[in-house]
């Protein structure tokens, strides 16, 4: 590959856990099962597999792996002693420790730390025989007593008979998985990272991650100073720490595609799946979650507006926003914000920097100690500088330092950009060309495109590139060329001094201006190389039909719509284009205006064509020279009703036709193409396609003539059907794919079963057939299947002889099979981790499943008890049961779910909208694992008065319970309840009374959001004043005349809208609050003067009296209809008006 050379070697294997043991003990029975438990836990773990070991000493392989691991697990069995291979592994482990600060962690498997210190008993007998054996090396036997008495005064294990094994193994594998998560939370941090630690350490100060607040944290300073190099260490030192995290790098681009791009960007990050919206459930989910979000490079207000929203996040959250802009930040950050400025290094730090880069380590050779000194003291601290600087001095004579150093003494007041501009003089001309070409062309692109396109502009540029990387010019993230921003501009400010007053004379162009200014004003012949344009930053653009005939030197044309959303906005004089440069080797056009490229075009120099969104009928008539293309896009031209004829382009491999809804026939393209993509298309029929021996993708999405499945090369690895009109699968076929990795049906609903020779694919790891509604039996597949989309079929049975089969299945979502009846047992299928039953109305059975399942959902079947046996489901996260109006019983093993692996609650259970579920069995132990309970809409008439072992309980949702009669007083002991729903039950006032008066001071300390929308109340129950950690407050819909709330300090949030009888909101507010919503309160007569109503536009000063503290409230309330919102600062009495639709 093109990029081979590009990527660095990689470490040595490196091992979680190392397992010291010995093989007579306990191999085959704690040992085994210890091994075990860490692989399921992803624990990488070495242990010695050889049954018999020779000699005294230790092999190498052993001690490499011993110094490879994070942590050792020792194992202290009867006979441990007898083995001096086991006593030499324990003094390879004690040295790691010392030397390498190595995790150590005894098990004491039957037999006392006592007996091991002291060696007696079994350990004695051991050492007696080493004395005996050893006499003339009497000191290795003193080290191993020592080595013993070290270890036994660590924090360990003991393990008797007075608990199960499979306890204490699920203990050990908590502490080691919290041990590793602290260990690896550091490793980071790149050794050449000079100066990272204590910045790292002033920022995570302002943190403050043990309390459970909300915070952001502001990373300021300028570019190349290291704030998003702060921020990328703080996260993934911390990350483990919380519940969710993101890490959003280049805000400030990402932006350009748009406010809506982003947030679904940020909540893919967050929940990994595409297509979501911050819509009121959105942000109700993200604000039951401790999330850690960092935005790197921001430079709109606007785009943390949509990001930063201190309601979206659950407290214990933390914000950390890098930006060069101090504004930026202030302007969401209010109180919560926590500002670090990042400043340049010290002379002791720039100089260690300095010197990695310059001499590959930390000092100064002798004969170089002055030069070094001097080269910190012009860079002034600033990293990147010193980088870039340093970089371009490796294995420089001393005259060229000297000289470099006169060089600059000329200009001893440059910017840094000019700083970087050294480097940049440092290279050869072909690699300056490589530069700016990506600086002002490829930024960002993929790296092999890159190479291909320049290769053919007659460059070296892998080797360019790789001098670029050793310089610091660049780096690869991803396979896509990263530049930061101040080296890019360096290379845009050296082609502006190509000609500083008249840009048409400069090789490269990039700014909408220039353009414009060379399209529509200049006259001349140009000199230009590239240009690119992102057609958002422009309105319009005229060019004269003869434009290009001026650029006979354009080599790389981008007219580019990054959304797909804008308008023809390059717009041809006379509607013909003459013709376009025949030097070009990337022409990006997206919503070209005319039916066809010119005439006089000649593309045999061209690498990529890219004309997306474009009104073209056709490309060319006449066959053309194509033996450089390598990728052509044409996808939404939905006006091509023809391809010409590509068999003569032996190196096209990319072929994207998606949504051209008027090309009906199938075009005719190389052997050497790897991806086709002909969605929704209207292609009629396809070719015999068993001679493209390179394809690897094909693409037939909405295909809606297609109705026949296609003949295609045994090379394929993806295949995408969906929608199309096909109604079998030829056994003849389909048995010759046995690469294909990926198959796609979903929504075929003229798809019948498919042939019984699909169990011979075996590389195949996905399959989806959901929406196949003439699918009725369930497939024969191979057993290395990983995931079966079968949603929306009519299978009425899943065979058991099939199922024992699939022992690599991980996914298997089975929803909306209405004829499906009751499953066999999937027990044995330890892989699968998520089963979707939801809508299966015929399933009346709890499934038998693998104790490994994580996520299992039964809503909306005929389900009407949880057995017992669901407590043996140890890896459950998410148990849904929503609208199962069949349930009645639920067994307390619901409540007994233990986790092997969670530090942390980390369950929800959801019995929303089962109407026939009247109460919950009692919970018979104490259970941190549940931390979301939901009985929406259920038959719940009480809840048990056990429901305070439920600790780790902080979401309880009891909405619409209209049977509910009564609360437990023990519920007042759920000290880590955050959300308490019962809007719409009545008789809430007098339940809440009894639970809070019957409780301490500290009862229901965690609440923070309280929901009694439209539960009748005609008062306020006074109850609930000892409430005082309460931030959101819903009471719409209420009875109510009068409302205080001055005992609730802490309160931001009111919805009191449609309390239509409420008159009076006493004073004095709570001096938190910012946001009422009184929508509709139509007899409210009074607000105190901190807060203000509006009846329409006009003078609002009265309403404020004047306040040393500035604060602000939001209050929303109706008029005429409309809603209207006033943002109020109060104490210099500003407002601003808002009309929300």
């Amino acid at each position: 590959m093109a990029s081979s050379s590009l990527i660095s070697g990689s470490n040595s294997p490196k091992y979680d856990v190392f397992l010291s043991f010995r093989g007579e003990d306990t191999r085959n029975t704690f040992t085994s099962h210890l091994y075990a438990a860490l692989c399921r836990s992803k624990i990488e773990t070495f242990i010695d597999d050889s049954e018999v070991r020779t000699g005294d000493e230790i092999s190498s392989s052993l001690s490499i792996a011993i110094r490879s691991s994070s942590l050792s697990i020792i194992i202290f069995s009867k006979h441990y002693a007898s083995s001096t291979w086991c006593l030499n592994e324990l003094l390879e482990i004690l040295e790691c420790n010392k030397t390498r600060g190595h995790i150590i962690l005894p098990i004491f498997y039957h037999v006392s730390p006592s007996e091991i210190r002291k060696q007696t008993g079994t350990y004695g007998e051991a050492f007696a025989i080493h004395e005996e054996r050893f006499k003339e090396t009497k000191d290795k036997v003193q080290n191993w007593r020592t080595a013993l008495e070290k270890v036994t005064g660590l924090s360990g294990t003991v393990i008797n008979h007075d608990r199960l094994e499979s306890k204490f193994i699920d203990e050990i594998i908590q502490d080691v998985s919290l041990k590793l998560k602290r260990t690896t939370s550091g490793d980071y941090l790149d050794p050449g990272l000079v100066g990272i630690t204590s910045r790292i350490e002033r920022v995570e100060t302002l943190l403050c991650i043990g309390m459970e607040d909300f915070r952001i944290i502001g990373i300021w300073g300028m570019g190349g100073i290291g704030k998003s190099t702060i921020a990328k260490a703080i996260f993934h030192r911390i990350a483990w720490q919380f519940e969710s995290v993101c890490f959003l790098t280049d805000v400030k681009n990402e932006a350009k595609k748009g406010l809506q791009h982003l947030q679904e960007t940020f909540l893919f990050k967050i929940f990994g799946e595409q297509n979501l919206y911050m819509d009121t459930f959105m942000v109700s989910k993200l604000s039951r979650k401790k999330i850690l979000v960092v935005l790197d490079d921001v430079d709109d207000s606007e785009h943390l507006e949509v990001l930063a929203d201190q309601n979206y996040f659950g407290l214990g959250s933390r914000i950390i926003v890098t930006s060069r802009d101090r504004q930026v930040l202030y302007s969401i950050g209010g109180d919560k914000l926590e500002l670090y400025k990042v400043e340049g290094l010290n002379d002791r730090e720039s100089l260690q920097l300095f010197n990695e880069k310059a001499f590959k380590q930390s000092f100064s050779p002798e004969d170089y100690m002055e030069l070094p000194r001097k080269f910190v003291c012009y860079c002034g601290g600033n990293p990147l500088a010193l980088q870039v600087l340093g970089g371009s001095l490796f294995r420089k004579s001393m005259p060229q330092w000297n000289s470099l150093l006169d060089k600059l003494k000329k200009c001893p007041n440059l910017k840094i950009q000019e700083v970087l501009r050294i480097s940049y003089d440092g290279l050869e001309f072909e690699e300056q060309q490589i530069f700016l070409f990506i600086a002002c062309f490829f930024k960002e692109e993929d790296l092999d495109r890159v190479i291909n396109i320049l290769d053919c502009c007659e460059y070296s540029t892998e080797h360019g590139i790789n001098v670029l990387l050793d310089k610091c010019l660049l780096t690869i993230t991803k396979n896509r060329l990263m530049m930061h921003d101040l080296i890019q501009e360096m290379g845009h400010g050296i082609v502006i001094q190509e000609s500083p007053k008249e840009p048409s004379k400069r090789s490269r162009l990039w700014d909408p201006r220039d353009i414009r200014n060379l399209f529509e004003r200049y006259m001349g012949i140009s000199e230009v190389e590239s240009i690119s344009l992102n057609l958002s930053q422009i309105s319009e653009l005229y060019l004269s039909p003869g434009a290009f005939t001026r650029m006979p030197r354009l080599k790389l044309l981008k007219f580019s719509d990054i959304r797909h959303k804008e308008m023809n906005k390059v717009k041809i004089r006379k509607g013909i284009l003459e013709s376009l440069p025949d030097d070009l080797r990337y022409l990006c056009w997206h919503r070209y205006p005319s039916k066809s490229l010119p005439f006089k075009f000649n593309p045999n120099h061209l690498v990529e064509l890219d004309m997306s969104y474009s009104n073209l009928q056709h490309l060319w008539k006449d066959t053309k020279d194509l033996g450089n293309l390598r990728l052509i896009d044409l996808q939404g031209c939905e006006q091509l009703i023809e391809v010409p004829d590509l068999s003569g382009a032996p190196n096209l491999h990319f072929m994207y036709l998606d949504g051209c809804s008027n090309l009906t026939k199938f075009p005719k393209i190389s052997r050497s193409v790897k991806e086709l993509d002909l969605s929704s298309t209207a292609v009629e029929e396809i070719p015999s396609l068993r001679h493209l021996t390179s394809l690897e993708t094909l693409i037939l999405q909405f295909c809606s003539n297609i109705t026949k499945f296609p003949q295609i090369s045994g090379t394929i690895t993806y295949l995408n059907l969906r929608s199309t009109e096909i109604e079998e699968v030829p056994d003849s076929m389909i048995k010759s794919l046995n690469k294909l990795v990926d198959l796609r049906f979903c929504h075929s609903t003229r798809l019948k079963n498919l042939p019984t020779s699909m169990i011979h694919l075996t590389s195949l790891k996905t399959l989806t057939l959901s929406g196949c509604s003439n699918i009725t039996k369930f497939p024969q597949i191979s057993g290395a299947i990983t995931e079966l989309h079968l949603s929306g079929t009519a299978i009425d049975e899943v065979p058991n002889s099939v199922i024992e089969s699939l022992y690599n299945l991980v996914h298997l979502d089975l929803r909306y099979n209405t004829r499906l009846k009751n499953l066999p047992s999937m027990s044995h299928l330890t892989s699968l981790e998520t089963l979707f039953l939801s809508d299966c109305s015929n399933i009346t059975e709890f499934p038998e499943i693998s104790v490994e399942i994580r996520y299992l959902r039964l809503g909306r079947t005929a389900i009407e008890q949880i057995p017992s046996s669901v407590k043996r489901l140890t890896n459950l996260e998410d148990l849904t049961f929503d609208h199962c109006r069949s349930l009645k019983r639920v067994s307390n093993g619901i409540f007994k779910l233990e986790s092997r692996y969670a530090c942390f609650p980390s369950r929800k259970l959801d019995f929303s909208g089962c109407s026939k579920l009247k109460n919950l069995p009692e919970v018979l132990e104490n259970s941190r694992e549940i931390y979301s309970l939901r009985l929406t809409r259920s038959a719940m008439k009480t809840l048990p008065s056990s429901i305070e072992l439920l600790s780790g309980l902080k979401e309880l949702s009891l909405r619409y319970c209209k049977n509910l009669e009564s609360l437990p007083n023990s519920l007042c002991n759920l000290t880590n309840l955050r959300r308490l729903d019962l809007s719409g039950c009545f008789g809430v006032e007098k339940m809440l009374a009894n639970v809070l008066s019957s409780s301490s001071s500290s009862g229901l300390c965690s609440l923070r959001k309280l929901d009694l929308s439209e539960c009748g109340m005609l008062v306020f129950p006074s109850a609930l004043s000892g409430l005082c950690s309460l931030d959101e407050l819903d009471l719409k819909g209420n009875n109510f005349e009068s409302l205080s709330l001055k005992h609730f300090t802490s309160l931001t949030r009111l919805d009191i809208s449609y309390c239509m009888r409420l008159k009076y909101l006493q004073e004095p507010l709570p001096s938190h609050l910012r946001f009422v919503d009184k929508s509709y309160c139509i007899s409210l007569e009074t607000l105190p003067d901190t807060t203000i109503v509006s009846t329409g536009e006009r003078d609002i000063s009265r309403h404020f009296q004047k306040d040393a503290k500035a604060r602000y409230i939001w209050v929303l309330c109706s008029v005429g209809g409309s809603c209207v919102a006033w943002s109020v600062r109060l104490g210099s009495w500003v407002a601003a008006l808002l009309l929300l639709p």
